[in-house]
């Protein structure tokens, strides 16, 4: 407790937690108070909640939209376009942006209200936002904070110091007053909410508008809330209220945010990307990372690409694709790409509504992105119970034998669906990643692997940074090994080479001789320090006697781990001790505390001739 009486630490502490927690936490005490109620606004993410429980009623009073100059204000467009929907245009709009904004001098100058002590708190509860959602509601508070920007710019100086994120409704439209929040120069990242029928509507390319002050963006998303739209808009629908750039084809001006600008991170539903959008997207040079949700729109044709198309990508991510276009990447070399993540997603015929098993090629994405250090593959289940199980066996996965640089492999199935690999592919596999990290494939509980214990010792041989392996062993088997003494630390140079294996997770596998197990993964991973020992389940098919025998294995592995860091911290003192000696220093080194009872609970071999120090 002492540690959280410095407020930094606090602050820190108590961010990790949600609201409810946080609650709680201001009853504590009273140093807590502060702080957890400044971290409680700091998760309130609707602005106009947010600045009507800060104000008071008379300072909300100067601003009632029943005045018509302030509902005039309140739907005003940016001057690129002409109007909402529904809203009139006015011919003389200079004019009438000065007669409003005197007008608004006007009211807060005659008020008797303190500006500077009204906006006090609000200007507080703002220091710690991240993240803010407008919707409709959220008009009347752009409308105040515009004003004040507007009439009184010291006031609300340093407000939302920490604003990078910004989320807009559906069809929420873009007024003149959204400069209040988009000109903040903390804003990083803009998410636009649309439905498929509003996609490429006014309300969307307003915020393209809005978006032009934020001079800080580096990020942006669009997510679909509603079924795709799979009109023709690109054909046969032109707004009035777009503006044309003659540098981009009409389809891509229909995107809110100017591809020209220097993005970093972009996010896009993929019915909205064709041959053009793709192009476009491949041609932005400071571009880092791309994620696709959906799978992509025929491109209609051969791809164009100005320079190296995507220079310097490095995580792609394909979310929720039932296959990948191959006309999209099968020409198409990413060197710089590391991080690709590949999530299909099962779709169903329209007519019948029988399930489409999803095409997984890694082949292609293999080709593309060369030189990948992690790879996540999800196949996610949708389908109803028995429409179909797919298993994947050894040549779905031959073309990750190529990737040399793979650091990361994580596989993941749905429930219904298992791998089919042997211990020879993972033998190949072992020897094609030496620079191998971290290994996630298959059920643990797979019904369809091959996979034996033995299977396992390439990895120990050849992959001298894995530290975390998870796969499955194959069920109805009683595995069995051979002496330790066979399963040596040797590469296939014959160098001698410690495996760094710390966590194992395989299931409870039915075993034989649980001695001779914790021996062969004593000799193969020499630093092993946990292994799962799951209880029998319904998800989890092991009988209570596979378990049993599967839990002193996992029991022995703890135990050693536990002696070792006895002796560890034994000959560390003894070390100390001698140095301390040498010198000719008077020191006291504090014995080990071998009458600790928790070490004798947990190893269980409490020798009853030891005696402590005290006899």
């Amino acid at each position: 407790m002492a540690v959280l009486d410095i407020p930094e630490l606090l602050i820190a502490t108590l961010g990790y937690l949600d609201q409810g927690s946080l609650g709680r936490c201001v009853q504590v005490c009273r140093a807590w108070k502060e702080p957890a109620t400044e971290l409680l606004w700091a998760q309130v993410q609707d602005l106009e909640r947010l600045l009507v429980r800060s104000f008071t009623k008379d300072a909300l009073s100067c601003f009632m939209i029943s005045d018509p100059a302030w509902n005039r204000l309140l739907h005003k467009p940016y001057p690129e376009l002409d109007g909402p929907p529904n809203i009139p245009g006015d011919s003389d709009q200079s004019e009438l942006d000065e007669s409003i904004l005197a007008h608004a001098c006007r009211q807060l100058r005659s008020s008797d209200i303190d500006w500077v002590e009204e906006t006090r708190v609000f200007r507080m509860r703002t220091q710690r936002v991240t993240h803010i959602y407008l919707t409709r509601s959220s008009l009347h508070a752009l409308l105040v904070l515009y004003v004040l920007q507007q009439t009184c710019p010291m006031i609300l100086q340093g407000i939302f110091p920490r604003l990078s994120s910004l989320t807009v409704g559906n069809d929420h439209y873009a007024p003149l007053t959204s400069q209040s929040i988009m000109t903040l120069p903390s804003l990083r990242h803009v998410t636009y909410e649309a439905s498929g029928a509003s996609l490429y509507s006014v309300h969307l390319s307003s915020w393209r508008i809005a978006c032009q002050g934020a001079l800080g963006l580096t990020s942006f998303g669009i997510h679909l809330t509603g079924e795709s739209d799979n009109k023709q808009y690109f054909g046969g629908f032109l707004d009035p209220h777009l503006v044309y750039s003659e540098a981009v084809s009409p389809s891509l001006s229909r995107i809110p945010f100017a591809l020209s600008r220097p993005w970093k991170h972009i996010e896009l539903p993929g019915s909205l990307i064709g041959r053009c959008i793709f192009s476009a997207l491949a041609s932005i040079s400071t571009l880092e990372t791309l994620t696709i949700n959906g799978s992509l729109k025929s491109p209609g044709g051969a791809i164009k690409y100005q320079g190296v198309p995507f220079k310097s990508l490095r995580e792609l991510r394909l979310v929720d694709i039932s296959n990948v276009k191959e006309d999209y990447f099968m020409n198409l070399v990413l060197q710089s790409v590391r991080d690709l993540e590949l999530r299909y997603l099962p779709q169903r015929e329209k007519v019948t509504d029988t399930p489409l098993v999803p095409t997984v090629n890694l082949g292609l994405m293999v080709r593309a992105c060369p030189n990948i250090s992690s790879l996540i593959v999800t196949m996610n289940d949708t389908t109803k119970e028995g429409d179909f199980v797919k298993v994947y066996d050894n040549s779905e996965f031959e073309p990750l034998l190529a990737l040399e640089s793979l650091e990361k492999l994580v596989v993941r199935v749905s429930p219904n669906d298992s791998l089919r690999l042997s211990d020879d592919f993972l033998d190949r596999a072992a020897r094609s990643w030496p620079s191998l990290r971290e290994l996630d494939m298959d059920q643990t509980h797979s019904n369809q692997t091959l996979v034996t214990l033995q299977g396992l010792a390439p990895f120990a041989q050849c992959c001298p940074k894995l530290r975390s392996l998870q796969i499955g062993i194959r069920p109805g088997h009683t595995h069995t090994v051979f002496n330790a003494e066979l399963y040596s630390q040797e590469t296939i140079d014959g160098h001698g080479v410690g495996s760094s294996l710390v966590y194992l997770n395989i299931g409870c596998p039915c075993i034989y001789q649980a001695e001779a197990v914790s021996d062969f993964f004593s000799a193969l991973f020499p630093n092993l320090r946990r292994i799962e020992c799951p209880k029998p389940s319904n998800s989890v098919p092991c009988s209570q006697g596979d378990y049993f025998v599967w839990s002193q294995v996992v029991r022995t592995i703890q135990e050693r781990d536990r002696d070792l860091d006895y002796l560890a911290r034994t000959l560390r003192a003894r070390d100390l001790a001698e140095k301390h000696e040498s010198a000719g220093g008077d020191f006291i080194v504090s014995s080990i505390d071998d009458s600790d009872e928790d070490y004798w609970a947990y190893s269980g071999s409490e020798d009853e001739s030891y005696s402590s120090d005290e006899n």
